[in-house]
């Protein structure tokens, strides 16, 4: 009887221990898939959208268009639906992992919003510039380049990103005084454009980067650290977002009124690629600083190379700012030309039926 107790016992605790055991198998499982369900969703839209073409939204559930992809081991089933909501027209992309590859669990979830004009028309392709995530999630995109970049087009991204540009260049203006203040205090007596920042020149030589930290004084350099520091974690973070937003945006419009010019899009590298030359810049610009003496020898030996490192970077910079702005300009004068043009095209139409 007591061997029968016993065993009846061990295989009660047996039981619960494989419970607890599975349930915490289970739960490590749910657990790794959550970490993983942003990526899952990327997924479904990545292995959708560069071949869906959507379907109408006139009615509203329509048959969605299935697609597949590979993610974290997962094999995912993805399916995408255009719905018509109080809220505007919205692709429901649907992420299913197929459960012979780790366990079926659904993430769904609305990561498209497109205008209504764009939704209406049947068989027209789905706009991966479109895509709307949420604040942050746009922001982390907008971090670095990648192809998720695209779809950073959220005006709120954009007034926080211009909303840091603007408290960057003020504080700048205030650091700018306190150095030309500083100057002043060390006998300097010449114009304010002599000592303006490195970073806002087209180039300077040694002598000339020398000079200016000479004026500046001890509290001057101090102050200009600062200048960099909010160049580095704030100013590239606002001009970034914000420019990434309009070129984005532009290129949408630009891609969907010319087709075969879609290409343009990628112009969305330029405000990472234009942070990427600024970084050096400021990394130069600080050890310039850092190994200023003061004394004699008036330049010493590394400082051609120092300031021809940080120097080059800041041409580089300024010229690839040059030459796409304009570029930008040219596409936005098109597009409201090409929009004046419509315009008359449908008046002259109308008087023609008129008659």
């Amino acid at each position: 009887m007591s061997s029968a107790k016993e065993l009846y016992s061990f295989g009660i605790a047996s039981i619960i221990r494989n419970v607890q055991f599975d349930t915490a198998q289970s739960r490590h499982q749910e657990k790794k898939f959550q970490l993983n369900e942003g990526q899952l969703c990327d997924a479904a839209v990545a292995a959708l959208q560069p071949r869906t073409m959507l379907p109408s939204c006139r009615a509203n559930l329509a048959s969605p268009i299935s697609g597949h992809a590979e993610v974290g081991g997962w094999r995912v089933t993805a399916f995408s639906t255009c719905l018509r909501t109080w809220g505007g027209n919205r692709i429901l992309y649907t992420a299913l992992p197929d459960p012979s590859s780790r366990g079926g669990r659904a993430c769904s979830t609305i990561v498209t919003k497109l205008p209504p004009a764009s939704c209406y028309r049947e068989g027209q392709e789905g706009n991966e510039t479109a895509v709307a995530l949420s604040i942050g999630a746009q922001l982390r995109r907008s971090a670095s380049l990648s192809s998720g970049s695209y779809s950073v087009t959220s005006w709120r991204v954009f007034a926080i990103g211009a909303l840091l540009a603007v408290a960057s260049l003020l504080m700048f203006q205030s650091l700018a005084n306190g150095m030309a203040a500083a100057a002043v205090q060390q006998g300097f007596m010449g114009s304010s454009a002599e000592l303006l920042f490195l970073d806002l020149r087209f180039g300077y030589t040694p002598e000339e980067a020398w000079t200016v930290l000479e004026r500046w004084g001890p509290h001057g350099r101090q102050l200009y650290l600062g200048v960099e520091a909010i160049d580095c974690l704030l100013y590239h973070t606002g001009y970034r977002a914000a420019g990434l937003v309009m070129i984005n945006r532009l290129e949408a419009e630009f891609g969907r009124r010319w087709p075969s010019l879609h290409g343009t899009k990628h112009l969305a590298a330029i405000p990472f690629l234009l942070a990427t030359l600024d970084f050096p810049e400021d990394m130069g610009q600080v050890t310039m600083v850092a190994a200023f003496s003061g004394s004699a020898p008036r330049v010493p030996l590394y400082w051609p190379a120092l300031t021809g490192f940080a120097s080059s970077f800041n041409v580089a910079k300024w010229t690839l700012l040059r030459c796409i702005v304009p570029v930008l300009a040219l596409q936005y004068v098109v597009l409201r030309l090409a929009d004046l043009g419509r315009i008359l095209h449908e008046d002259s139409r109308n008087q023609q039926a008129g008659e």
